[in-house]
Order: C-alpha cells, then structure tokens, then sequence
C-alpha cells in the first residue's frame, strides 16, 4: 500500500522524487544549452525561457508545481554560471548579489523546500480522502 503515496492525480507524477530528478536534469540540460547557443538574442527569450522551464511540470498540487519550477530555473541559472566559467556579477536589475553570491539562490532554496514540504502534506491529505 506504500505504493498508493505516488498516485497520478494531476497530469504528471505528483512523486516529489522523480519531479526533483526531471527538474534537476531540464535545468542542467537548459542550463548547458544556454552556454553554446545565444538565446538572449531571441526577442521572446523570457517566454521561451519560462514555456522551457515552467510548463514541464504542470500539475494540480501547486505547491508541487511552484517548487519543480523554481528549481529547475535555479539549477538552469547556477549550471550556466558554472559550466560558462564566467564570474557571477550583477548584470540586470532583478539579479542583485552581494560580492558575488546572488540573493536570489538562498530565497530559491527556501521557496523549494516550502513547496516541496507544502505539497507533500496536500498529497498525503488527498490520499487519506480517497482510502
């Protein structure tokens, strides 16, 4: 009956575990793409950007979905920072760092874990309604 805790009720796999691998290994894919291919350029990369990043992980538990999203697109930005080799630097207005270290990766971090914790209690509180 343990099984029954990984029940598809939404339109992918509400598994906190497989949705952190998918969303880990979109950003790092996105991430390494985005070191090669200049899709700053493009005129629609922030759509492009939040269709590639956000719509994979459509579900009906929100919390699940706000988490996989926040971090794929923080996975995405460290992998691009890392794999370019270039220094982080604060280079527009809703990337501000402090010597460095972003400000946006420990409130990413945090927003992740809420979700993730927030949508394991919904899940565990639609399947005691279903048995």
């Amino acid at each position: 009956m343990a099984l029954k805790k990984f029940r598809v009720y939404g339109a992918v796999y509400d598994n906190i575990l497989i949705n952190i691998i998918r969303a880990l290994s979109l950003g790092i894919s996105y991430g390494i793409v985005e070191t090669y291919v200049p899709l700053e350029q493009i005129p629609v990369y922030r759509i492009i950007y939040i269709f590639m990043l956000v719509f994979p992980f459509i579900s009906k538990n929100l919390y699940l979905w706000i988490g996989d999203a926040v971090l794929c697109m923080f996975v995405q930005d460290l992998t691009y920072w890392l794999y370019s080799g270039k220094e982080i630097h604060q280079w527009a207005w809703y990337y501000p760092v402090i010597d460095h270290f972003p400000l946006l990766y420990p409130i990413a971090i945090i927003v992740v874990v809420f979700c993730y914790y927030k949508a394991y209690k919904e899940g565990y509180k639609f399947l005691k309604k279903l048995s």
